[in-house]
């Protein structure tokens, strides 16, 4: 962000590179968008099962020492905000901050 604003333009990025930058940016949006579907469709599925809590786990690791908790309250918080949502908001301020 710093090149953008240089004194000296020739080593200002080029247009392309910011191009390149923001595309590799909304790559990385839409992979962890698809990431996050298809972890909102499992705990979907376990919600609708009724299968969730310690009694449904296969084994407890060796290595735990923490009970689980509900996690109900800061699902219910975080649940209203998709992950692709807060992407677009992100590329779209850079895009226009650009322009």
């Amino acid at each position: 962000m710093k090149r953008c604003w240089h004194s000296d333009p020739s080593i200002r990025p080029t247009i392309t590179e910011i191009k390149d930058t923001v595309d590799d940016w909304y790559k990385k949006c839409k992979k962890t968008d698809r990431i996050f579907t298809k972890a909102e469709g499992k705990r979907s599925g376990l919600i609708e099962s009724k299968q969730l809590g310690p009694k449904f786990s296969k084994e407890q690791h060796p290595g735990a020492i923490y009970t689980s908790r509900s996690l109900t309250p800061l699902i219910s918080q975080v649940s209203s905000i998709r992950s692709s949502d807060m992407c677009f908001i992100y590329v779209g301020l850079i895009v226009n901050t650009i322009s």
